[in-house]
């Protein structure tokens, strides 16, 4: 599974920084900060403090509007989900498919990212147009399991930071 975080959020897709996060790579860190010793403790999360008595695992289309990813990472088509924080975290904004254009058949990486960015962009710039978020600063967040590949119908949560 792959996450593609696009910070900023500017008008065009050249003034996009992408970084591309293999979760392999970087959830030992996210689940190690996730972690909590058996108290309702404010715990770090996805860019943020969470309560960490509220991660939760859900199925990935049933991740809710307004809840928070606690991890970018989708396992056995499972999400972590928790409260969001006050101020900040990393916020689902939409729960969409990948759209009609989107291929049948699995496609590489690369090119779900594409259709990811094309599903999300609307719904993620009228999030951060209503809240008066600058076009720099705040993490954008394109989540979905390419192991549950289901062609355009395929779930995609698109997630923001609130920060500025």
């Amino acid at each position: 599974m792959v996450a593609q975080i696009i910070s900023g959020a500017g008008s065009t897709w050249a003034s996009r920084r992408l970084v591309k996060l293999t979760i392999l790579s970087i959830a030992p860190i996210l689940l190690a900060s996730c972690g909590t010793d058996g108290d309702a403790q404010e715990s770090s999360g996805l860019y943020g403090e969470v309560d960490a008595s509220t991660i939760r695992q859900v199925p990935l289309a049933e991740v809710e509007v307004g809840q928070c990813l606690a991890t970018p990472e989708v396992r056995d088509g499972q999400a972590s989900v928790a409260d969001c924080p006050t101020g900040n975290g990393a916020r689902v904004v939409a729960v969409t498919t990948f759209g009609p254009d989107a291929p049948s058949s699995q496609p590489e990486p690369p090119v779900a990212d594409g259709y990811a960015s094309v599903a999300c962009t609307p719904p993620l710039d009228v999030y951060s147009e209503e809240r008066g978020l600058p076009e720099a600063g705040p993490i954008r967040m394109y989540v979905y399991s390419l192991d549950s590949w289901e062609g355009p119908n395929t779930t995609l949560v698109c997630a923001m930071t609130d920060e500025q």
